[in-house]
Order: C-alpha cells, then structure tokens, then sequence
C-alpha cells in the first residue's frame, strides 16, 4: 500500500456503517454522465477516485484473492476496462452481462471461465436511478453462488438496491 492509499486508509477508518455495509465516500463536484462515452476525463477521474477507497477495503480479503468485476453493457464494459488498468497488481478477470436481448461470440461468459472462491466479487457501474443493471448483476452472480463484496456506483439511491455488499463505495453527494 503506498503513502496516499495509507493516508486514505488512516482517514476511513471510522468509514460509516450502514447495517453490514461499509460505506466508503470519495469527494467530487463531478458526477458520471451517461452515456459514458461523452466525457472520457470524467470517466478517468471516477475510476481514480475509487482506486484507494478499493484498495482500503482490500485490506479486508485475502491478498492472493483475483478481481471478479462483475459488470453489464457498454458502460459497464468501458469502465471495467480502466479500472483493471488500476489494478494490475492483481489478477482482473471482468464478467460482462449481456443486457437481454443482446447477443455476442460467447453470449455466456462463465462457461469460459471458472470460477474462483478465492477472489473479491466486485459490481461495478456508473449510476443506478432504478436498480436494474446493478439487481440483475446480483442476480446472475447469486445464480453463480457468489455474494457481492464490493459495489462501486457514483449515486444511487438506496430503496432500488436489492443486496448488500460487505463495502459500497460511491460519490459523497450529501
């Protein structure tokens, strides 16, 4: 971990608790836009945003586990590119959902991949106004028997999330 990460650390250490989630804040007058494409230097500065509050909450899983960042459509697609370029000291493996309808070479992405118990499951998307993008990712990795351990999103509102994740790390938009 270097100096920032453990500056940051140092500072989340009383991170709010909300019921078993522990909320992680970054600060920002910017927020996500969509589509994402429109403004790729915002996009940049979410996703460094995020990088040490992760990185703080990776402290509390195993440092051999690989990245499972779970993720749907093309937003999803384009930020889970840049985040893994954040994270190359560890193995990223991003597991893109195909929104319905949509079809490509391998429309199921985990019959080429195994599956892993020692890694952190990661949502990751921009904004959740309804909760289905970020519902139906839970639903598919709950089909899978795994349980969400961080959730990434910039805003969202609360009352549309159908899960808990052990961190949820979002925009301080109070």
């Amino acid at each position: 971990m270097n100096l920032k990460t453990q500056a940051m650390a140092k500072k989340l250490s009383g991170c709010i608790k909300n019921g078993t989630t522990k909320v992680l804040k970054y600060v920002s007058d910017e927020c996500v836009d969509y589509p994402i494409g429109k403004d790729m230097t915002n996009v940049m500065m979410y996703i460094t945003n995020v990088e040490p509050l992760v990185r703080c909450a990776f402290v509390d899983f195993d440092p051999k586990a690989i990245i499972y960042l779970w993720v749907m459509g093309s937003s999803g697609a384009i930020l889970g590119a840049l985040f893994a370029t954040k994270f190359t000291d560890r193995k990223v493996v991003i597991i893109h959902k195909k929104k319905e309808g949509e079809s490509a070479h391998c429309s199921n992405t985990l019959t080429t991949i195994s599956l892993n118990d020692l890694a952190i499951n990661i949502i990751l998307d921009d904004f959740s106004c309804t909760g289905n993008t970020v519902n139906t990712i839970y639903n598919y990795m709950a089909d899978n028997n795994k349980s969400v351990d961080i959730t990434i999103l910039d805003s969202f509102d609360a009352d549309k999330l159908k899960f808990h994740s052990k961190f949820l790390i979002t925009r301080n938009n109070d």
